[in-house]
């Protein structure tokens, strides 16, 4: 992962990942995962406004996350793209 933070008004985060099962002879879809992102998204801050602004992707739960949660399949991880408002 990185975490890079420019000025004091924005931030960049990135998570790469990658897994596949080793030692199967029939290999499918949701026993791999190829190299891609778990999380980047990027943060910006108003002065003006007490508002921080989240752009991209992020592991996000709510509650039990029976509605919006951080969803494991078999063996990787499903993920949301969006915009988040923090106040």
């Amino acid at each position: 992962n990185a975490d890079l933070h420019i000025f004091k008004n924005f931030r960049l985060y990135a998570e790469l990942s990658s897994s596949t099962v080793n030692g199967k002879n029939v290999i499918k879809a949701s026993d791999k995962d190829n190299l891609g992102f778990i999380q980047v998204y990027a943060d910006i801050k108003f002065s003006s406004i007490p508002m921080q602004l989240r752009l991209g992707r992020q592991e996000l739960d709510f509650g039990s996350g029976r509605v919006l949660g951080k969803k494991d399949g078999p063996n990787n991880g499903a993920y949301y793209d969006g915009i988040h408002d923090m106040f």
